[in-house]
C-alpha cells in the first residue's frame, strides 16, 4: 500500500467501509463528548483537517474544514469493522 492510500477523505471512508456520510461526519464534529478524543486521535496522527486561515481581504471563500482519517480511526470508532 502507498503511503497516500493509508489517508482518506470522509466520503472515501464512507463508501469503503460502507457507514453512512453524516455518521462519519459527527464523528469529527466538535462536542463536549468527543472533543478530547478527537484532539487525542489528531495528536497521534490518525486524523487530521485543514481548515483555510480567515482572508480579510476576501480574496477566497473560506470553506469548512476538510477531514483525513486512517484506517484505523475507521476502526476505533467502529470496532466490528
Amino acid at each position: 500500500m502507498k503511503e497516500i492510500e493509508k489517508y482518506l477523505f470522509l466520503n472515501e471512508a464512507a463508501i469503503k467501509f460502507g457507514i453512512p456520510y453524516e455518521t462519519l461526519k459527527n464523528k469529527v464534529k466538535p462536542s463536549l463528548a468527543n472533543q478530547e478524543q478527537i484532539e487525542e486521535m489528531i495528536e497521534r496522527g490518525i486524523i487530521r483537517f485543514f481548515e483555510a486561515p480567515r482572508d480579510p481581504e476576501k480574496k477566497y471563500t473560506r470553506s469548512k474544514k476538510s477531514w483525513l482519517v486512517t484506517e484505523q480511526a475507521i476502526k476505533e470508532w467502529f470496532p466490528g469493522i
